[in-house]
């Protein structure tokens, strides 16, 4: 602006040709902010917009979901930033990566390395987007800003800003900041193997319940047996009551057979 106040203070001095030249100059100068200022014209909707940028946003979350630091850190400009304040979680981040709040990135390089500390120092899993929260402005052919809910199996959280832009062919991260809302449970990549790993006591219940269910039948077939072992001892003493009572009753019909043979013979 103090060159322009400059170039119409001269403008009144100079005469013929050199006057008109630099009033030319001065309306070049002048129209110059006007046209940068309209907007561009846009070769694509919307929708188009989105549904380009939309396949590059869902590769980054199942890239990081396989533990892809490299492709997560890659998918970000060379000088992009991320800025993520670590909210109730801060004084486990801090003792866990070192990292103090708010956290603040800049490079892809560095990006990277904070991605892959998410995994592999804090343990997070599971990345998604909380369902609904999702809000997608187009700002113009090559350029996406979202603003979305987030969640871990650990903590929960709000992106309030990422920056999309058309790079080439891909679209690239200029720019993310979030902020972590709520923890729900431990950090540390250790901490999430004991989640992930099954827990031992159905296995010993079941072991336990299943020695029991032994144990019953056991007792319940050795009951049986006994049972049955009374059974046969009973039918058994009856029998051999019944085998002398027969044979108590032969031998006195004998007797009276010989007593009348004798009493005949007599």
């Amino acid at each position: 602006s103090s060159h322009l106040v400059s170039a119409l203070r001269r403008l009144r001095c100079q005469p013929g040709m050199e006057r008109l030249s630099l009033a030319l100059w001065l309306a070049w100068c002048l129209a110059r902010p006007a046209q940068a200022d309209s907007p561009s014209e846009r070769r694509f909707p919307d929708d188009e917009v989105l549904a380009s940028q939309r396949y590059f946003s869902k590769s980054w979350h199942e890239h990081y979901g396989k533990g892809d630091a490299e492709y997560c850190g890659t998918a970000y400009l060379d000088d992009a930033s991320v800025l993520m304040r670590l909210g109730p979680a801060a004084a486990d981040i801090e003792k866990l990566a070192g990292w103090q709040d708010p956290h603040l990135v800049r490079g892809a390089a560095a990006i990277k390395s904070f991605w892959n500390e998410t995994i592999a120092v804090l343990g997070l899993k599971n990345l998604r987007d909380e369902e609904g929260a999702t809000t997608e402005l187009v700002l113009d052919d090559n350029t996406v800003v979202l603003e979305r809910g987030f969640a871990f199996d650990q903590v929960r959280g709000h992106v309030f800003s990422e920056i999309w832009v058309r790079s080439a062919e891909e679209w690239k991260l200029r720019s993310s900041v979030m902020a972590i809302e709520s923890q729900v449970a431990p950090l540390g990549a250790h901490a999430a193997s004991e989640a992930a790993a099954p827990s031992p006591a159905p296995a010993a219940a079941l072991a336990e319940a299943k020695g029991g269910s032994t144990s019953a039948s056991d007792a319940g077939s050795s009951e049986a047996k006994g049972g049955h072992t009374l059974l046969v001892l009973l039918l058994l003493t009856i029998s051999g009551l019944g085998a002398a009572l027969l044979m108590h009753r032969s031998r006195r019909r004998k007797q009276a057979i010989i007593a009348g043979f004798e009493e005949m013979l007599g």
